[in-house]
């Protein structure tokens, strides 16, 4: 690569020097293409004998390993060759300046921050240095004599070094092929081994190169730099630490077998995919077991699902489940756990609990077909991965295809044509592969597929929804768009049932109706059913034009229900409305409920709630007794008890971008509990990249026991996941002047009854503290006992409960910040 982004291949087999500009356009740079010579010139009167390593320097000159003639080569950036260093044709390990010096098979070519060349001179078992001078010195190496030495200069030894990189600290580093090690040059030529042992592969915990492994088959990474090898080789699970550090996770080497219990008394056999939860829990495909495994971060080994030496393709729960061989594993942000089973043609769920079903594919059948459920093929899926918005995205491997499944099952193709055993990279199914083995894939929903046939690392771009205005004529709609159709109906107490073909379509509510798979709309096939308030329906033939959005994730709720009254018992819920890009104003709704509490069954609810709309100390807008006639279900809240309800809200229809406090006190000196809430009432089917967000909600109140522990709820809307940074601040308040904070604050989050996420002392997380930063949070102390976790969610409600470890009580703030 040079310094403006371009690419220069050696292209070895046509012996020339190709050039990729950033956009994908290649050039030939130098060479006459498939004509062999020593010849020097410019652009295709040069010619090379198997050229192979290729580097730029800081001016541009691009240098050549022309391994056929033994010699460097170098390329001015307007095409001209020139002998850069070694003479053509003539091998040998002389030092000296330009063509006075000889190599023996330089392979591998890297510059230096200062335009010194390293070359790894294959044949003479050496790395050679050449100033931009052209002075050929041996690095490290004495040249002619290989085997296996760390040491300074001419006192280490390699095996066929091949390739070499260079970093910004002149360090430099060698894959030592013939010793199967990694090799470390300082600037000084101290050579020392980083990784491996020359020849050696054994089972050995110790720190960087003093390690041994032996056959990793799977790899997970944990939010604190550590990484989980599964050793199938060695039946165990290996911990790395960032710092190189190897020790044995859990199993017990070359014991081979499926004992539970504490880690380091437990057995595998042949563990193959691995994966990671937010609570830290590992899950290990434990292939030739046919089990799914799981650790805690206590170390505890327990069979999450199937029966240790059993195969099989039931369904169940726990030790009732059965699998063939399961391979690839990966978790969703919910806490769900997806399995390929290989042997079996299908891919699995298991919930957090044990509970397995068969997502898709029918086992034990073999093919190739897409459909919902059991009606789609697979063969021998290996590797999958699971996407922000969750869909499962699977290496059929067999298939030489890219499957992705959606959360309800359905299976379609998104790369790749079975039995076409080709590279090709191209959009869709005009891609092609030859054995796709592995997966990942980003935040920003990049795959990276590992084509294990083609040898090659495969890049696929997230697609981009469409935007499709039209009348209702043939069109499909893709997972998570948003079909937006204007209904002309009039009158109170409306709800809407959207027919397509005559089937309900789930997800439909008023105007708006989320995808949640792709399905054809076809003109003249919908029906509305119109029920009133009294229950009458009437059924409506409609024919609409249809706008497809993307409705990206988003905070679009917060609610917190605690003690308010009057002074330091006002409760205070703050927001920030802005957002990269955002323009224009936001509606809010706000509530303070009191009285309509008690038909949930809250006692000693405020009787008279105030509510109180800030912009910093200026009051912009109050409330008491609300008398409105916004539509308080449009935005998924209750409604409001009696005909002159006591309740309080404020709807302000355009607010400005900038930071607010909402402030429910009782009125006339009462107290009592209430429920504050903020809303954002952006119209359905409206929200654009430039539409203002609710980018950081918050409250802070008294934390006590039992009942009156901190619940903060909020929502996730949109269409797809949204990564959020949640934190509950004790002792961080006190610098602020915060008496009686909470001491040592817990963070849980649940999804409706279920935790799926908890935090007790936040421990100084880098990716953390940095996400903090960036989206203007005040900094934690590294040693604080404050909780906090980033977390990736999908659209839904959530809450975020803080109590006191111990059973401590005090003052907490709780806040969720969007991460952009």
């Amino acid at each position: 690569l040079d310094s403006s982004g371009n690419i220069y291949v050696a292209d070895n087999g046509n012996n020339l020097i190709r050039k990729i500009t950033p956009s994908g356009i290649v050039t030939t740079l130098a060479g006459g293409a498939g004509l062999t010579g020593i010849t020097n010139g410019t652009g295709t009167n040069a010619r090379f004998i198997g050229p192979i390593g290729v580097a730029v320097d800081s001016a541009g000159n691009i240098f050549v390993s022309d391994v056929g003639a033994h010699n460097i080569r170098k390329i001015t950036p307007a095409g001209a060759v020139t002998n850069f260093a070694g003479a053509a044709r003539l091998r040998g390990s002389a030092n000296g300046t330009g063509t006075g010096a000889r190599f023996y098979g330089p392979i591998s070519v890297s510059v230096d921050r200062g335009d010194n060349l390293y070359v790894s001179d294959y044949f003479n078992y050496t790395i050679r240095k050449i100033t931009s001078a052209g002075v050929v010195t041996n690095f490290a190496g004495p040249g002619g004599t290989f085997g296996f030495a760390d040491g300074i200069g001419r006192a280490a030894r390699f095996d066929q070094p091949l390739a070499i990189a260079v970093n910004s600290a002149e360090t430099l580093f060698v894959a030592d092929t013939g010793n199967n090690t990694i090799r470390k040059i300082t600037a000084d030529s101290t050579v020392t081994t980083l990784v491996g042992l020359a020849g050696d592969r054994d089972y050995f915990n110790a720190n960087g190169s003093a390690a041994r492994l032996g056959d990793t088959q799977g790899l997970a990474l944990d939010a604190n730099g550590n990484l989980y090898a599964s050793d199938g080789f060695y039946d165990a699970i290996r911990l790395i630490t960032p710092t190189g550090n190897v020790t044995t996770f859990a199993g017990m080497p070359l014991r081979t077998g499926s004992i539970n219990g504490q880690a380091a008394a437990s057995t595998f056999n042949t563990p193959a995919g691995v994966a990671i939860d937010a609570g830290g829990n590992l899950y290990v495909a434990d292939s030739f077991n046919h089990v799914i495994r799981k650790i805690t971060p206590e170390l505890v080994v327990t069979t999450l699902a199937g029966l240790a030496g059993q195969t099989g393709t039931a369904d169940g729960t726990g030790t009732v489940a059965r699998f063939n061989a399961p391979n690839g594993i990966a978790t969703d942000t919910a806490g769900n756990i997806y399995v390929a089973d290989t042997s079996n043609h299908t891919i699995r769920k298991i919930t957090p609990e044990g509970a397995v079903t068969t997502l898709a594919g029918d086992p034990g059948v073999t093919g190739n077909a897409n459909g919902t459920g059991s009606a789609a093929r697979f063969k021998y899926p290996y590797a999958l991965a699971v996407d922000q918005a969750g869909n499962v995205v699977v290496t059929d491997t067999d298939n030489q295809s890219i499957r992705r499944i959606t959360p309800q099952g359905v299976v379609t193709t998104i790369g790749g044509v079975p039995s076409d055993f080709t590279s090709v990279d191209g959009s869709g199914t005009n891609a092609r592969f030859v054995n796709p083995i592995a997966i990942t894939i980003s935040k920003s929903g990049v795959i990276y597929i590992v084509d294990a046939g083609a040898n090659t690392i495969v890049r696929g771009e997230p697609e981009t929804p469409p935007v499709i205005t039209s009348q209702p004529l043939a069109l499909t709609v893709t997972p998570g768009s948003t079909v937006v159709m204007t209904v002309s109906a009039t009158g109170g107490g409306l709800t809407y049932q959207w027919r397509l073909n005559g089937l309900p379509i789930a997800g439909a509510t008023n105007s708006t109706l989320v995808i949640p798979s792709a399905q054809s709309f076809v003109a003249g096939g919908y029906t509305l059913v119109i029920t009133n308030g009294a229950g009458s329906a009437t059924t409506t033939a409609v024919n609409l034009s249809i706008a497809t959005t993307t409705d990206s994730g988003r905070i679009s709720n917060l609610a917190i229900r605690s003690q308010a009254g009057t002074g330091a018992q006002t409760l205070i819920v703050g927001t920030v409305v802005g957002g990269a890009g955002a323009i224009g104003t936001k509606p809010l709704l706000m509530r303070g409920v009191g009285p309509t509490l008690a038909g949930f069954g809250v006692s000693g609810a405020l009787a008279d709630p105030l509510i109180d709309l800030f912009a910093g100390t200026n009051k912009i807008a109050g409330n008491d007794d609300w008398a409105g006639s916004f539509d308080f279900a449009s935005v998924g809240a209750f409604a409001f008890t009696g005909t002159t309800p006591k309740d309080a809200a404020l709807y302000n229809a355009a607010t400005p971008l900038g930071s607010y406090s909402i402030q429910i006190s009782g009125k006339n000196g009462g107290t009592g509990t209430a429920l504050a809430e903020i809303y954002d009432a952006t119209a359905p089917g409206t929200f654009t990249p430039t539409t203002p967000r609710l980018i950081n909600l918050s409250a802070r109140t008294q934390v006590g026991t039992d009942a009156d522990i901190l619940i903060a709820g909020f929502t996730i809307g949109g269409a797809t996941a949204k990564t959020v940074l949640i934190r509950a601040a004790g002792p961080a308040l006190t610098p602020f002047g915060v008496e009686g904070a909470l001491v040592n604050p817990k963070l849980e989050i649940y999804r409706g009854s279920t935790k799926l996420y908890t935090n007790d002392d936040w421990a100084g997380n880098a990716a953390i503290a940095n996400t903090g930063a960036s989206v203007g949070a005040f900094p934690f102390a590294n040693s604080s006992k404050d909780a906090a976790l980033l977390l990736t969610l999908p659209p839904g409600g959530y809450t975020a409960q803080i109590s006191g470890e111990g059973g401590t009580t005090g003052i907490a703030l709780v806040e969720v910040y969007e991460v952009p």
